[in-house]
């Protein structure tokens, strides 16, 4: 690039342009619905190594321009080492330019040449299958009348012989797709299969099951339908039915308890409702209510609120989801930080949009999401009128073998009363590592900053770092008993407004866990705990050593 200066020629900087596109050059391609195996850990491995050698070129072009400063004697005094601190780079953008200008040059010439030689290449390969022809014809032409019938008969084995090895080798890579979790890819495979065979069961009975793990209850009940029709099963028959009871009307009443280490104790239920649109979306419904008490500070005063949400559900792939939902709180409190008993009645807004993206099994994954909610962990929360509005984007990206990296930031805004509005920054990263068998295992580090301190209840430091080991494992049983379990400890510390520095690290822990268990056909009984202990990562905490814990009951009816 630059007469004398190490780097990359023109076949250099081509490697590494298509090094940095390799990540989007797959994204593309499955874009596009390709059924070729992704290669995430290559292309992100190539990206990575073209983005090193584009930092060192950087760099050896300061460090050439401050020795060329340093030889002639124009380095000013206090510059630094090798007069870095005020050298220019060696490299010259019109050198670059004129490099990207001649690789661009090189490449359309190539193209032209390419589709130049393609058509000549077309015409003369289609001249050649004419002229096979028409002598295959001129051959076999007084034979043909005699031979036919008789070709015929033995041909059709063959041809069918064919068609079923043809047939079994798709069902291979729908199936293989299928465990690489690329279901949309999968169902345009048995889509294609039924369009071949429109008589094929076992085709419509796969396409059935893959439509329904994609979120597409209507549609798989009609293909499974359809292989009924052409060959009738009692288990069939069963599945039908158990999938019209799971695709319709869904209410699911709630109620749990939530207590603190402050002695704080909120009770709550509710009731959510989830109805079939047309399509693949659904309309969503929810209405809770709680009372928060505080047995030790607030004797005898209580707070309760009342929330209320209307949405909607948008599955338009299996990899794509869309999620909204709009709606109110209304709260009734009395004033407790000010130890005031004359109840006031307020009104406030809540929300979530969520989005989420997952190519593959295997592949990248991106999951945005903006909520806005009331912060109604304790009485003086609610009481201050505390919500929350903030905005979260996460990215997990495949690395080599089963090692994944995953990137987490978020911002909000608090606002309360009688305090101006506070400002809450949180970056995440994490090594996440599939263990065959097991579930997930990763390594987690966030670092947590609030703009201003506070007094409305809930703990705001200066800042706050963790690190921690985290594991999930998520197991189904064949009579459909789910078990879900998310578990986390590690380390944190922290520096208040008043302090000069960042405390000691101290322990942490945290504990999740689901269960669905299938009573009958039309009901299931689900349980949820949350623990935690620790009072950085959660808004609602109190103070830094702050312990948490949360269960709820419900019942899913499908009638």
């Amino acid at each position: 690039m630059a007469a004398g200066i190490p780097g990359v020629g023109i076949g250099g900087l081509f490697y590494v342009l298509s090094a940095v596109a390799a990540p989007l050059r797959e994204l593309t391609r499955r874009a596009r619905g390709s059924t070729r195996d992704p290669l995430w850990a290559q292309a992100f491995r190539l990206c990575g190594m073209a983005v090193g050698i584009v930092i060192a070129m950087w760099l050896t072009g300061v460090v050439v321009g401050a020795l060329l400063q340093l030889t002639a004697g124009s380095v000013r005094p206090g510059a630094g080492p090798l007069g870095i601190g005020s050298a220019t780079s060696a490299w010259r953008i019109s050198a670059l330019a004129l490099s990207v200008g001649t690789l661009t040059m090189v490449l359309c010439a190539v193209q032209v040449a390419r589709l130049v030689v393609a058509s000549s290449r077309k015409r003369a390969a289609a001249r050649l299958e004419r002229s096979l022809v028409l002598a295959l014809l001129m051959a076999t032409g007084v034979s043909a009348t005699v031979t036919a019938p008789r070709s015929m008969r033995a041909q059709a084995p063959s041809r069918a012989v064919a068609a079923a090895t043809v047939r079994d080798g798709e069902f291979a890579r729908a199936r293989q797709l299928q465990r690489e979790g690329r279901t949309d890819a999968a169902i345009a495979v048995y889509e294609e299969l039924v369009r071949t065979d429109p008589r094929d069961a076992d085709a419509w009975q796969a396409l059935a099951e893959v439509r329904r793990r994609a979120g597409r209850p209507r549609e798989a009940i009609s293909a499974l339908e359809i292989a009924q029709g052409l060959n009738p099963t009692p288990r069939r028959g069963g599945q039908i039915d158990r999938w019209r009871h799971e695709s319709g009307a869904q209410f699911e009443p709630t109620g749990g308890m939530t207590r603190d280490s402050d002695r704080n104790t909120t009770q709550r239920g509710g009731l959510a409702i989830r109805l079939p649109l047309v399509g693949r979306a659904a309309v969503t419904a929810s209405a809770s209510a709680l009372r928060a008490t505080n047995s030790l500070e607030y004797t005898g005063q209580s707070v309760s609120a009342q929330t209320a949400t209307l949405g909607v559900l948008f599955r338009p792939r299996a990899a794509l989801s869309i999620e909204t939902s709009a709606g109110a709180s209304q709260v009734r409190a009395a004033s407790l930080s000010t130890g005031g008993t004359v109840a006031s009645t307020y009104n406030t807004p809540v929300g979530l949009a969520r989005m989420r993206w997952r190519s593959s099994a295997t592949g990248p994954s991106v999951d945005l999401r903006a909520t806005r909610v009331l912060i109604d962990a304790t009485p003086l929360l609610v009481a201050n009128r505390v919500v929350r509005t903030e905005g979260t984007a996460s990215a997990d990206v495949p690395l080599f073998a089963s090692l994944r990296a995953r990137a987490t930031g978020r911002r909000g805004y608090i606002n309360s009363a009688d305090e101006p509005e506070n400002t809450r920054t949180l970056l995440g990263a994490s090594l996440v590592r599939r263990l065959p068998g097991w579930g997930d295992i990763a390594l987690n580090a966030q670092r947590i900053r609030l703009a201003r301190p506070t007094t409305q209840g809930y703990f705001a430091p200066r800042e706050a770092q963790i690190a921690e080991l985290s594991s999930y494992l998520e197991r189904e049983s064949d009579s459909g008993i789910l078990l879900a379990i998310d578990a986390g400890v590690g380390m944190q510390r922290m520096q208040t407004f008043t302090a000069a520095a960042l405390s000691t690290w101290q322990p942490a822990a945290r504990l999740w866990t689901h269960l669905d268990v299938p009573l009958q056909r039309t009901i299931m009984l689900r349980a949820e705990v949350d623990v935690y202990d620790g009072g950085v990562a959660r808004e609602a905490a109190s103070a830094a050593h702050w312990r948490w814990i949360s269960a709820s009951l419900g019942v899913r009816l499908t009638p």
